[in-house]
């Protein structure tokens, strides 16, 4: 079964040299195309196209600018984008009030020879002057979703999607998500990562409907896994559970609340007045403020958790 070609052949053409040959500006020009056409060639058969490495985004909610790190990709022709430098990059100035905010990628693409900025150009020996060095670098810009549809002049493959951003009243509306992003190899998939909240110094606070106080709850912060996209959570308590000096014992049901990329909420719903002699589980007076303290301080109540990334 024969299979499709998705962009046709260069045709290479190896120049070759001989004693006595007057070589011009074109015969050195050809040496490069060559192994430049030979290179993405390489590239777009044997590799994917997408980030390889970098390229990583900066911009948080309500940023009027947003920052690219240095970075190398592929596009789809298997031509390099090479981002050698730092690039800060203003918001587009878009209300988007009425409407909600309006959607716009951040985009990464191959620049041509004759559009790269010069670096430096010479006058020849006898006559004549032209460019000896070009700033290789990729285009970064800001497109809407419109503009990489089949049916425009730009698609996705050509235009490295690093970032989409939702803004509105010309800042961003949220910060910048990276789910779009397309990587050269995907990373190792499941990717599992664990950690825990800091023993005696986790912050717990209440969380009820209307005025009855359900239980106890904590923010984790997952930032370090690097977790790409939302993963399966899962965490236990750890600690003491039972208070000897005042006979009584605090325990709940363990809950992932909220769960994204960056973190979770986890809820402990904790049942009151259960007979447990010769103690009594989360009696109602035990619920004032000073029971915060008591979990963090005395209990050293504190969250281990794992995460799946399928």
């Amino acid at each position: 079964m024969s299979v499709p070609i998705p962009l046709p052949f260069p045709r290479l053409e190896r120049p070759a040299f001989f004693d006595g040959q007057l070589l011009a500006a074109a015969d050195l020009e050809a040496v490069y195309e060559y192994h430049r056409d030979a290179r993405w060639l390489h590239n777009r058969t044997l590799h994917s196209w997408g980030i390889a490495v970098g390229l990583g985004v900066t911009g948080a909610k309500r940023a009027h600018q947003v920052t690219v790190a240095p970075g190398y990709a592929l596009d789809c022709q298997g031509r390099d984008l090479i981002l050698t430098e730092s690039v800060d990059l203003p918001v587009p100035t878009v209300a988007g009030l009425g409407t909600g905010p309006v959607a716009y990628y951040l985009t990464a693409s191959f620049i041509e020879d004759q559009d790269l900025e010069r670096a430096e150009s010479r006058k020849g020996v006898c006559e004549g002057e032209g460019v000896v060095r070009r700033v290789e670098t990729p285009q970064i810009r800001w497109q809407r979703p419109t503009d990489l549809t089949p049916a425009s002049r730009y698609r996705r493959g050509l235009d490295l999607i690093l970032a989409t951003a939702q803004i509105s009243g010309c800042v961003l509306a949220a910060d910048l998500s990276t789910t779009d992003r397309r990587y050269v190899s995907p990373s190792p998939r499941p990717y599992v990562a664990a950690g825990s909240t800091p023993e005696g110094a986790t912050d717990w606070a209440y969380f009820t409907s209307g005025i009855a106080v359900l239980g106890v709850q904590t923010q984790v912060d997952t930032t370090n896994a690097g977790f790409e996209r939302t993963p399966t959570y899962q965490a236990h308590l750890v600690g003491t559970r039972v208070l000897a000096a005042q006979n009584r014992v605090f325990d709940g049901f363990v809950s992932v609340v909220n769960p994204s990329s960056t973190g979770f909420t986890l809820q402990v719903a904790m049942p009151r007045n259960l007979g447990f002699p010769p103690y009594v589980v989360n009696p109602p007076a035990a619920f004032t403020p000073a029971l915060l303290d008591t979990l963090r301080n005395v209990l050293h109540w504190s969250v281990v958790w794992s995460g799946i990334e399928a």
